[in-house]
C-alpha cells in the first residue's frame, strides 16, 4: 500500500469513528431527554449506563484513529495492519 493510500484510509477511519461517536452521543442524549423529570424509569439507569459506555467506547475509537493518523502524518509510521 502506497503512502497516499495509507493516508486516505486513515482519514476514512477517523471520519467513520467520528460518525459513530456522534451517533452514540445522540443516543445518549435521547435517553436523557426521555426522562424529563430527571427521574429515570426502573430500567432507565441501565439504559443510561449502556448508552454512556457506548459513547465512551466510541470516543476511544476516535482517539485511536486520530493517534494512528497523527503517527503516520508526523512520523511516517504505517500501522501494522496496513503493511
Amino acid at each position: 500500500m502506497d503512502s497516499e493510500a495509507v493516508h486516505t484510509r486513515l482519514q476514512e477511519d477517523l471520519r467513520e469513528a467520528r460518525k459513530k461517536a456522534r451517533i452514540a452521543l445522540d443516543r445518549f442524549n435521547a435517553i436523557l431527554t426521555e426522562t424529563p423529570t430527571g427521574i429515570p424509569y426502573p430500567d432507565g439507569v441501565q439504559h443510561i449506563r449502556a448508552a454512556s459506555r457506548e459513547h465512551s467506547a466510541a470516543r476511544e475509537a476516535v482517539m485511536f484513529a486520530l493517534r494512528r493518523l497523527n503517527d503516520f502524518v508526523i512520523h511516517g509510521t504505517i500501522p501494522e495492519d496496513m503493511k
